[in-house]
């Protein structure tokens, strides 16, 4: 299906791309590109600098493509697809704009992924092999997270 700026594109199974924007503004589509992005950057340990370099870019342009500032284009993304070892549908999985709220799990989890400390604690999980541990892992954290938003909102739970 052909359309216009502004008109919503479905694009093979990757779901509807594009919602009204204006000629400048970038979508939220474009910010969980963003994010996809810096999350892989991250998964195989490259810097901006890194990665921006080997497809020809600015750290800086690069920069602006994973805050979702700027738009990438077809061809970069298919560079970076190339570079990264991930086919170009990993920057969209999970991205139709209907999944692509502020308050979206899928993108508060690649928010959390593009993170040091988020890559840092998957990472370390995938390494327990042991279900039980893991269950625990989960248990102790699910905990600690109660005890926070707990702590946050001036309430006491159990201790």
């Amino acid at each position: 299906m052909l359309s216009c700026v502004g008109k919503v594109l479905p694009i093979a199974n990757l779901g509807w791309i594009m919602k009204s924007r204006g000629p400048r503004g970038a979508t939220a589509l474009d910010k969980y590109i963003g994010l996809r992005l810096r999350a892989r950057r991250l998964m195989l340990d490259m810097t901006q600098s890194d990665l921006a370099k080997v497809i020809g870019l600015t750290f800086q342009q690069l920069q602006k493509y994973e805050k979702g500032t700027n738009r990438v284009s077809a061809t970069t993304l298919q560079k970076l697809a190339a570079t990264m070892k991930v086919p170009i549908t990993y920057f969209f999985k999970g991205g139709s704009c209907e999944n692509v709220a502020d308050e979206d799990v899928e993108l508060g989890f690649t928010s959390f992924l593009a993170t040091p400390d988020g890559l840092a604690l998957v990472t370390a999980f995938k390494s327990i092999e042991s279900k039980s541990l893991r269950r625990a892992v989960v248990t102790l954290v699910e905990g600690m997270g109660r005890r926070d938003r707990l702590s946050r909102t001036g309430r006491r739970g159990a201790e």
